[in-house]
């Protein structure tokens, strides 16, 4: 499983493609080498609350658990370096977490493994 902090380094471009790559493969399979994907096409993941959900619909039991456990971690992680008041406190709840933070948790349980070889992937244009 990968950490936050590497997920943060990827760029909101590159967090689309990895997104939009393991969602397409879950439905349909591996991705064919020879396809170009079109940025301008993929789903906002990183800003559209809609686009995390379907992406969150790709994920397993026990995905969904280990998403779970960590959006709750992010969230309450974000929550505390805010000024601490109560309206702050109502949006640390997992149901109000941002798309950026939904998406970061995605990745880091979906991503393969540090150290584990990920498939190439097909040209981005």
């Amino acid at each position: 499983m990968r950490t936050r902090e590497y997920v943060e380094s990827l760029s909101d471009e590159e967090r689309r493609i990895r997104t939009a790559i393991i969602c397409r493969e879950k439905f349909l399979g591996p991705m064919p080498m020879n396809t170009k994907m079109v940025i301008d096409q993929l789903p906002d993941y990183l800003n559209d609350l809609n686009a995390c959900h379907e992406a969150e619909k790709t994920m397993t039991p026990d995905q969904l658990d280990q998403y779970e456990s960590r959006l709750n971690r992010i969230v309450d992680a974000d929550w505390i370096a805010l000024p601490s008041t109560i309206e702050t406190y109502i949006y640390s709840c997992r149901f109000h977490a941002s798309s950026k933070q939904r998406n970061t948790t995605f990745l880091m349980v979906m991503l393969p493994d540090e150290g584990t070889e990920e498939q190439s992937h097909p040209s981005v244009s």
